[in-house]
């Protein structure tokens, strides 16, 4: 029985730590709820073993990732912190993989390495060596560094526009509209790409850092000023807080969609064209 256990726990533990390295690059937001699920599913199947097995650590360790990745009230975090929360639930499975186990297995399994230490040095360095690269491929493209080829980009003020434009947006769009925010209402992220060419297929663009920054703000502007004076209105301020939603999201979606295509204009008389490739999703979490 403890053997099937274990089987099943190894599973569940590797299938989340394929799906959390995984959502290190831009998927699609069905690709996270799905992972929430998973990586929630695995985290209690382990607590529970590992209380079962007296492994206490893996209780109190894994009762905090089932928190933090339950789907029914996902915790809405910064993309930038998700990048490193992924690394770590990842780095948590692949332990519990290993060492949560039945009561003498984890001495049995450490006995044999000792036996086979210098193998298995080489197959942690290996694997730290390719984990790091992985990282580093990862957050290239995260970045896109195509931009260094030019030698008069800022290289580190563009990387770290990048990575906080979202979250500065949103929490002055929340400073903003404090009751939009009770409402659940946040004005999100754009998309990684832009569609050129809305009538037809093939015509999405990857965005680069900068114009993700810039469409970002843009949309970020655009939405505010749209805002302010909707919630301004005597007849906004009279409505019930439901209906205040619901004309709330209604006007962002107009809003947004105005953005969209005042954003793709300033990006045609860029010269910015659809290239041959493959096009390449929205993305979002």
């Amino acid at each position: 029985m403890e053997r099937q256990q274990r089987l099943l726990l190894s599973l569940f533990a590797m299938g989340a730590f394929a799906m959390l390295l995984g959502a290190l690059g831009d998927r699609e937001y069905s690709y996270y709820t799905l992972l929430r699920w998973i990586v929630f599913f695995a985290a209690v199947l382990v607590g529970i073993l590992g209380f079962r097995w007296r492994h206490v650590w893996a209780v109190g360790v894994f009762a905090f990732v089932a928190i933090l990745f339950n789907p029914v009230a996902p915790v809405k975090l910064s993309e930038s912190l998700w990048f490193f929360i992924d690394i770590g639930a990842a780095v948590l499975f692949l332990l519990a993989a290993v060492f949560v186990a039945p009561p003498g297995a984890v001495a049995r399994l450490l006995s044999k390495l000792k036996q086979h230490r210098v193998w298995v040095g080489l197959a942690v360095g290996g694997t730290i060596c390719l984990t790091v690269a992985a990282l580093v491929i990862v957050l290239l493209q995260k970045t896109d560094i195509s931009f260094l080829i030019n030698k008069s980009s800022p290289y580190l003020h563009l990387a770290r526009s990048t990575l906080t434009a979202y979250d500065t947006t949103n929490e002055e769009f929340d400073k903003a509209f404090p009751l939009l925010k009770d409402m659940g209402i946040s004005l999100g992220r754009v998309p990684n790409s832009m569609d050129m060419l809305p009538d037809q297929e093939g015509g999405e663009v990857r965005l680069t850092p900068q114009q993700r920054v810039d469409y970002q703000q843009f949309t970020y502007s655009t939405v505010r000023r749209g805002l302010t004076k909707i919630v301004a209105k005597p007849d906004f301020q009279a409505l019930t807080d439901e209906r205040k939603k619901l004309v709330v999201e209604r006007a962002m979606t107009a809003l947004k969609d105005d953005a969209h295509a005042q954003f793709r204009g300033y990006l045609r008389a860029q010269g910015v064209t659809p290239p041959a490739s493959e096009p390449v999703g929205a993305g979002g979490r």
